[in-house]
Parts: structure tokens; C-alpha cells; sequence
């Protein structure tokens, strides 16, 4: 794991490999450490909001999937667990096309 430290991409490849593998500690401690190294992301939060939903953890699920939301409102796939929560979500009042994310 703290070899993966250095890159965000590595340590979600990690943490993916790990869940695959049910070994989620691990899986959690490498999606964790992909938020420190790009806290900007969405991706880990939403690792981490997949992982907690597969845990039975409705609360820590909801708040990453919101965290991943707000730094990308373009995630279909957020979007609809968050939706399937129950939580009512919204697209930004104005869109620079420039400053868009690519689809995922």
C-alpha cells in the first residue's frame, strides 16, 4: 500500500484489486489514501460510496456519493444511487462547457 502512496491512480487500482479480492480493510485504506493524495477527485469518493453501500452503511455511502457529486455533477451512475437513497439532486444552475469534466 505505501508504495501505491505516491499516485491516486495507483492507489485506487489497488484499492479495486483489493475489494475484488474481499480484502475491503485494505481496499478502504487504499481509497482513503487516494482522497488525501487528490482531494479533488471524484473517483475514490466514489469507490469509497460503492464500497459503504456494499457494507450496509447507507450513511457513509450517501456522503461519499454526495462528496463525488459535487466534485463531478456529470456521474450518471452517482447520481442514480444517490436518486435510489432518496436523495433529490440537481444539475449546476450554469454550465461553462470549457470547465465540463469528460464523460466517465
Amino acid at each position: 500500500i505505501s508504495q501505491a502512496a505516491v499516485s491516486a491512480p495507483a492507489s485506487v487500482r489497488l484499492g479495486k484489486a483489493f475489494q475484488n479480492e474481499e480484502l475491503g480493510a485494505y481496499a478502504l485504506s487504499c481509497y482513503y489514501q487516494a482522497t488525501g493524495l487528490t482531494p479533488k477527485s471524484p473517483e475514490p469518493y466514489k469507490l469509497l460510496g460503492y464500497y459503504y453501500l456494499g457494507e450496509g452503511d447507507q450513511v457513509r455511502a450517501e456522503e461519499n456519493f454526495r462528496r463525488s457529486f459535487e466534485l463531478d455533477p456529470y456521474q450518471t451512475n452517482v447520481a442514480g444511487e444517490l436518486g435510489r437513497m432518496g436523495v433529490i439532486i440537481g444539475l449546476p444552475r450554469t454550465v461553462n462547457i470549457e470547465n465540463a469534466p469528460e464523460p466517465q
